[in-house]
């Protein structure tokens, strides 16, 4: 652990009233969580894609008017949004399960 690190723990664990050592293996402990979280997070996107895909095939053969093409594709816009957003935290899930002290680092870092 670094000195920044370290200081970064002193100060959010005189925050909350706890010690440095209990704080930093509750945020190890919290990293897996956190990424089987994102894991489920990543499948609903996937879910929501699929589901508009099966929107377009079911409307690609119908008569689309000029406003019937609007919810399909604000739905569209707004899950290419998530997916660009969600796509940022990959590296944080991977971190979690398998490096779970750069994920509590970042964590800090983030929240200083």
């Amino acid at each position: 652990m670094n000195e920044l690190t370290a200081r970064l723990l002193e100060q959010l664990a005189a925050k909350l009233g706890v010690g440095i050592e209990v704080l930093w293996t509750a945020l190890l402990r919290q990293a897996p969580i956190a990424a089987a979280s994102n894991l489920l997070q990543y499948a609903l996107l996937g879910v929501a894609w699929y589901g508009l895909w099966k929107w377009h095939c079911a409307m690609k053969n119908n008569d689309w008017d000029e406003f019937s093409w609007l919810p399909f594709g604000l739905a569209a816009i707004t899950l290419v949004i998530l997916t660009g957003a969600m796509l940022s935290f990959v590296h944080l899930t991977v971190a979690g399960f398998f490096n779970p002290e750069y994920w509590a680092l970042q964590q800090l870092l983030a929240h200083k």
